[in-house]
């Protein structure tokens, strides 16, 4: 037992002792820190001017754009097209994540695009299959290509 040992806490505490705020927030900072040095130059940014933009969000998409966090606003057909077309296709190909997993094996890193779409509500998966989730009657296939 000590300070920073916070194990049994939960059992016997109902809030935070200040040493678990104290480790979690030096986490959540070092996290933050790396997050804003590495998406702040990506956006052409100084992490500090990230940072205050983080400040100011949420944002409606055309000013995400005018501040320069996301690089064009399209419809998602228009996505598709375009990175079927980066990959070299005419059109985009639909596949299961099965299929596509199964792919990835035999294809080289550098050759490799997929844009996975997960939608629907998050229900427990089937222990068997865990791209099948049921709830009830109704069973929502993942979908990606």
């Amino acid at each position: 037992m000590g300070k920073y040992k916070d194990a049994g806490d939960m059992l016997t505490r109902k809030d935070m002792s200040p040493e678990t705020k104290e480790s979690l927030n030096a986490l959540l900072d070092g996290i933050w820190s790396n997050v804003t040095a590495t998406i702040g130059p990506a956006r052409r940014m100084k992490p500090e001017q990230f940072r205050a933009l983080v400040d100011e969000a949420p944002f409606l998409a055309p000013a995400a754009l005018q501040k320069g966090l996301v690089d064009e606003l399209s419809y998602l057909p228009a996505v598709q097209r375009a990175l079927a077309l980066r990959a070299g296709l005419a059109e985009p190909v639909f596949i299961t994540p099965q299929l596509l997993l199964g792919d990835m094996k035999s294809t080289p890193k550098s050759q490799r695009i997929a844009y996975l779409v997960a939608e629907g509500d998050i229900l427990r998966s089937a222990p068997d299959n865990p791209w099948v989730a049921i709830s009830g009657s109704r069973r929502r296939r993942s979908r990606g290509w």
